[in-house]
């Protein structure tokens, strides 16, 4: 079995990846091709001036501009690391089977980033900010085959929607 896997070395992302590719690597009967997600890809993939500020709108442009080459059929399935990914690859996953392997998802960002603001105007703005993010993920998410969260807090976090939803 041929499988693609996106992996990010983004943060703390990239001790994550390492596991999930070696465990990937070390199944039998696993053919693996990995992109990887480099900070250097976003200077190399620009995304629109407009995009710049919005991080995971902004992560699917370069990720598609980076996989834009790359023949999807030529793979049996996609194992993506990262809950940006499912934004850029959704067409991709609608063809294939895929499995999302995640430490964070829009509903447990939204929470953890209001919680560290101190100011209810900017609490107010990340939860709007998150809504929309979160929207945009879970509209990908009828075309996952599998979850693979980290932790419970994700598991947990994928079952219920942002606040306000």
């Amino acid at each position: 079995m041929r499988i693609l896997c996106v992996a990010s070395d983004l943060l703390g992302n990239i001790t994550f990846s390492e596991h999930l590719i070696g465990a990937l690597r070390n199944a039998p009967g696993v053919e693996l091709h990995v992109v990887r997600l480099h900070e250097e890809d976003y200077a190399r993939y620009e995304p629109p001036a407009w995009m710049r500020r919005l991080s995971p709108l902004r992560t699917r442009q370069v990720l598609q501009r980076k996989l834009q080459d790359l023949d999807v059929g030529a793979f049996d399935a996609l194992f993506l690391e990262f809950w940006e990914a499912a934004l850029g690859l959704e067409e991709w996953m609608r063809r294939r089977p895929a499995a999302l392997a995640m430490d964070l998802v829009p509903t447990l960002a939204s929470e953890l980033s209001a919680r560290r603001s101190p100011s209810p105007l900017r609490r107010t703005l990340k939860r709007a900010t998150w809504r929309v993010y979160d929207r945009e993920f879970r509209r990908a998410l009828p075309h996952v085959d599998a979850f693979a969260p980290i932790c419970n807090w994700v598991a947990d976090a994928l079952a219920r929607a942002p606040e306000g939803l």
